[in-house]
């Protein structure tokens, strides 16, 4: 249930860590509300379109409508998983602390993850939630801030350990 892994984050690690965080903020109530207030605003901007240019033709005005439907779908998510890459990549080289070897280990009580530049101790219960994808755990401590774990330097032994202990501690 214990384990540990050594590792230098790669622009790619920090891509993968950066999905793994975008999709958890698409599943989140706040995306949802938000997208649900850009459908409000495109509905009414339909109604009133048609009333300005007083179409009569429902038809028209329901594909315009499906049209801003999609339209505002696209922006909200289409656009912004295109973008991801581009700026975690930015991001990466912007952020000098993540130039260097760090060491994660976890236990059923919690996540070190240490470097020569700084380290954080913490429980399972300080962080706020934690997703994995294809490339990468992530350790959420706030909306914007996380841990990650390349599952590169993980073999599949560690790996289902990770996913073991964040399922236990989270689980209590």
């Amino acid at each position: 249930m214990a384990g540990e892994a050594a590792y230098r984050p790669e622009a790619a690690d920090y891509v993968a860590a950066s999905r793994a965080g975008w999709w958890r903020s698409v599943r989140r109530r706040r995306f949802r509300i938000q997208v649900a207030i850009g459908l409000l605003i495109v509905t009414l901007l339909g109604i009133t379109l048609g009333l300005v240019f007083q179409l009569d033709d429902k038809p028209v005005l329901i594909a315009m409508m499906i049209g801003g439907y999609i339209g505002w779908l696209i922006a909200c998510v289409g656009i912004g998983y295109l973008m991801l890459p581009r700026r975690a990549r930015r991001l990466f080289r912007q952020q000098k602390a993540l130039d260097q070897e760090f060491v994660v280990s976890w236990s059923p009580h919690g996540a070190k993850f240490i470097s020569p530049k700084a380290s954080s101790d913490l429980a399972w219960g300080d962080y706020l939630d934690w997703a994995e994808n294809d490339g990468a755990f992530i350790l959420t401590i706030n909306d914007g801030l996380y841990h990650f774990v390349p599952k590169r330097v993980l073999d599949a032994t560690q790996t289902a350990d990770l996913r073991d202990a964040l399922v236990r501690g989270f689980a209590s």
